[in-house]
């Protein structure tokens, strides 16, 4: 019993790891085409607490966790393979965080902008 329940854990453990950056992303756009941003940004419990996961000073919850995993991709590219949905959906989030949050943002564009370039098209983006 033990012994499966190991090999369970080993599987899950190594399973989420099996993810790659790409299937990743694809599932986080998904989930960016499919949920109600405006409910989720008017929930101040959910945002404090994607905020804190954000800023790696909170337990993540599963969609924050992967969120922030492939946040420096998104902003590397910026939706250029994202719907108009997705496109809007992190627009929405980006100017959110950046006008009701101003400290986060910086400390988000400084934790995932990986060169200055990038913090200035985070910016950019979140600004239109």
């Amino acid at each position: 019993m033990l012994l499966l329940i190991g090999l369970l854990a080993v599987r899950q453990m190594f399973g989420e790891a099996a993810v790659s950056d790409t299937q990743l992303e694809r599932q986080v756009l998904a989930r960016l085409q499919v949920i109600d941003v405006e409910r989720i940004l008017n929930n101040n419990r959910i945002i404090n607490k994607y905020l804190k996961c954000m800023l790696r000073q909170g337990v993540c919850p599963p969609e924050a966790r992967d969120f922030r995993r492939v946040l420096p991709k998104l902003i590397k590219h910026l939706c250029e393979k994202c719907t108009d949905r997705q496109r809007t959906a992190l627009k929405q989030i980006f100017t959110f965080v950046r006008t009701k949050f101003p400290k986060e943002w910086e400390q988000m564009k400084i934790l995932y902008a990986t060169n200055p370039e990038d913090q200035i098209r985070m910016e950019k983006f979140a600004a239109t």
